[in-house]
C-alpha cells in the first residue's frame, strides 16, 4: 500500500529542528533580556520677578486756592514679587514744582512755575495706614518703599499681592500766578524693581 504525502500539511524532516533552533536563538537573546533603565535630572533657574498693576494715569487736585493745601485721592500700587523689591517715585521737573501746561504740552519758553513743590507720601502698606512723611518731588528718584519681601502664595494657589499707597499734595502761595485757560502739571514716574 502506498502512503499518499501531503507537502502542506505534513512537515518534512528536519523542519521541526530548524524551528526549534530559530526559537531558541529568539529566546536567548530577545525576550529573556532584562528591561533597561535611565535617569535624568531637570533643572531649572527661577529668576527675579515683579508683576504690578499701577494706578490711574491721570489724578487731578482740581480747583485750588492760594493758602489751601490739596491733597490727591490715595493712589494703590499692587504689586506681586517673588524676591525683595522697592519702588521709586521721581519727576520730570526740577525742584519738583508744577509747570503751566497746555493741551500740546508744556508751556516754552516762559512758562509759570509753581513756588512750591509737588510733595509725595507713603500712606498705606498692604491695607495698613502709615503716618505720612511729606517729602518734596525731584529729578532724583527717592525710595517709596524698598526691601519688601516676596508676595507668597497660599497652597500654591492664591498667590498673594501687595498694595502700597501714595498720596500727593501741593501748597499753593499768592505768588502763583493763574495760568487759565492753561493749568498746572508734573509728570511723576513709578520705578518698581526686584533686589532693593
Amino acid at each position: 500500500m502506498r502512503t499518499a504525502f501531503n507537502s502542506a500539511t505534513t512537515p518534512r524532516r528536519g523542519t521541526s529542528r530548524s524551528l526549534a533552533v530559530a526559537v531558541g536563538i529568539v529566546l536567548a537573546f530577545g525576550v529573556a533580556a532584562p528591561a533597561a533603565r535611565a535617569a535624568c535630572s531637570l533643572t531649572l533657574i527661577l529668576v527675579p520677578c515683579i508683576q504690578v498693576s499701577w494706578p490711574s494715569a491721570d489724578v487731578a487736585l482740581g480747583n485750588v486756592a492760594p493758602g489751601t493745601t490739596p491733597t490727591s485721592a490715595e493712589q494703590i500700587i499692587n504689586v506681586s514679587a517673588n524676591t525683595t523689591w522697592g519702588i521709586r517715585v521721581s519727576a520730570d521737573q526740577a525742584g519738583g514744582r508744577m509747570k503751566e501746561w497746555a493741551p500740546s504740552g508744556y508751556i516754552f519758553p516762559s512758562p509759570r512755575v509753581m513756588t512750591n513743590p509737588l510733595q509725595w507720601a507713603l500712606t498705606s502698606v498692604a491695607g495698613s495706614a502709615q503716618s505720612p512723611s511729606w517729602a518734596d518731588l525731584s529729578t532724583t528718584a527717592a525710595n517709596v518703599v524698598s526691601g519688601q519681601s516676596h508676595t507668597g502664595c497660599v497652597l500654591g494657589l492664591l498667590c498673594g499681592t501687595r498694595d502700597i499707597g501714595v498720596t500727593y499734595r501741593v501748597r499753593p502761595t499768592f505768588s502763583d500766578r493763574r495760568a487759565a485757560p492753561n493749568s498746572y502739571r508734573l509728570l511723576v514716574t513709578y520705578d518698581a524693581q526686584t533686589g532693593f
